[in-house]
């Protein structure tokens, strides 16, 4: 017998599954200066075609849904020393705080 989802785990599943499809166009680091203790907050801009538009979306990496502190994303492979890439790449190291 399959247990029914919860609430929280059935808006979490839909909330996410929006960025299927998506390309990250973008990467920005920063400090939030007042906290800059916290470390670092993460933000990717998406792009996400549907319904004849493209809509872009700033997503934020957070530790928690109240925007507490900056969170982490695992999964992905630890960075080795910068390359040149043929593709367009965007990152932006904002050292001076948020906007």
């Amino acid at each position: 017998m399959t247990k029914p989802l919860s609430d929280e785990l059935k808006f979490t599943r839909q909330y996410y599954k929006q960025l299927v499809g998506g390309k990250i166009t973008a990467v920005r680091c920063y400090y939030d200066e007042e906290n800059k203790w916290m470390g670092p907050w993460t933000e990717l801009t998406v792009q996400i075609d549907g319904d004849d538009q493209l809509t872009e979306y700033k997503i934020e990496i957070s530790q928690d849904p109240e925007g507490n502190g900056p969170g982490f994303l695992f999964g992905l492979p630890v960075p080795r020393e910068p390359r040149k890439s043929r593709r367009s790449e965007k990152i932006s190291d904002d050292e001076e705080g948020s906007e």
